[in-house]
């Protein structure tokens, strides 16, 4: 058995943490750019809803990434409609009344007919065989590019300094606000922070820091030919439903059952989960996901205008899929992606 195939997740899962840190040695040294820095290589577990994988973090050139095994004819797509969803949550619990309030009145679908909508978007049931990758931890906006982390605790910034000099009074001054005690209690971090072609700040309320980018409006495909200078892709549709779901028969990456519903909102305000892999996935996104197809984006933000509280969260599904024309010049408030270089045997 050669490495390529011991990266694969059913033999990656039997391997011995020694093993694994052999492999992931020839991965750092052959699939990363030699003009990258890589720091910070740790072994980790992450799980979801009784999936797990053991498997490393890192960061190359300060931004976050994690290794992903491979797996062969994998399921993606779906075609199951409702099937392992909780009716009672989707047509009847107080998440979907909340949902309802205040709309005028609305003729709900049958269950027929919502099994149709979820069909119709969502990309269609096949397998795929997935390779290895290196992927980007967070999803990352448009023509932006990571140089850094500022500490909403400490304030302070660990990264490119001189990158971050001329934006740093700026960011800070919309972080750490002169307040009154009063105004200090009821005060929220920004979820975003844009400036264009100077800057986007992304709050990452898991390790109470800003993702801090450089930003410069720039078209998709200059993009990514800066991307494939350091050997990073955009995935394709298979390699990103393979990342936020591993293939699992769930509509969404956290499980059918689980309700987020905090009283007033339907997924909690800007809150973020790892799913198994060990990738951070916005719960509240406000853009979609770009993959190498031109005509299809992936994901999308709560649809606060749907009839049903499930045709509204059907966005956050890896399988979901919305056929577009995309622009050439792409805004970081409505785009995100995921970088990836793939692990694959030399022919």
């Amino acid at each position: 058995m050669n490495a390529f195939e011991q990266m694969e997740w059913p033999v990656w899962k039997t391997l011995t943490d020694q093993e694994k840190q052999i492999l992931m040695r020839q991965v750092l040294m052959y699939f990363v750019s030699p003009l990258t820095l890589v720091r910070n290589v740790t072994l980790k577990d992450f799980a979801i809803q009784g999936i797990k994988c053991r498997t490393f973090e890192f960061t190359i050139d300060g931004e976050p990434f994690v290794f992903v095994p491979g797996q062969k004819e994998t399921i993606l797509g779906w075609d199951q409609g409702l099937e392992g969803l909780s009716l009672r949550e989707i047509m009847a619990g107080d998440a979907a009344f909340t949902f309802l309030e205040g709309k005028d009145k609305v003729t709900l679908p049958t269950v027929e007919e919502l099994n149709e909508v979820v069909n119709e978007f969502t990309s269609p049931l096949r397998k795929a065989n997935i390779p290895p990758m290196i992927v980007s931890k967070y999803p990352i906006p448009f023509g932006a590019t990571y140089i850094g982390s500022l500490n909403t605790v400490t304030g302070s910034f660990t990264g490119e300094v001189g990158k971050f000099s001329p934006m740093e009074w700026e960011i800070k001054k919309q972080v750490f606000p002169k307040l009154s005690e009063e105004e200090a209690f009821l005060f929220d971090y920004p979820k975003v922070l844009f400036k264009e072609n100077l800057y986007y700040a992304a709050l990452d309320s898991l390790n109470n820091v800003y993702h801090v980018y450089a930003h410069e409006n720039t078209t998709l495909s200059l993009e990514e030919k800066k991307l494939r200078k350091k050997n990073f892709y955009l995935p394709n549709e298979d390699e990103y439903e393979y990342l936020l779901s591993a293939g699992a028969r769930r509509l969404f990456f956290w499980g059918n059952q689980q309700n987020f519903f905090n009283g007033t909102k339907i997924t909690p305000e800007f809150s973020v989960l790892e799913n198994m892999f060990g990738l951070a996935v916005p719960l509240s996104k406000t853009q979609q996901d770009v993959i190498a197809a031109k005509d299809v984006v992936k994901g999308g933000y709560v649809d606060y205008s749907a009839r049903t509280l499930i045709e509204a969260i059907l966005p956050l599904s890896p399988y979901y899929r919305s056929k577009v024309t995309l622009p050439e010049n792409l805004s970081a408030e409505v785009y995100t992606y995921r970088k990836i270089s793939r692990i694959v045997e030399p022919k």
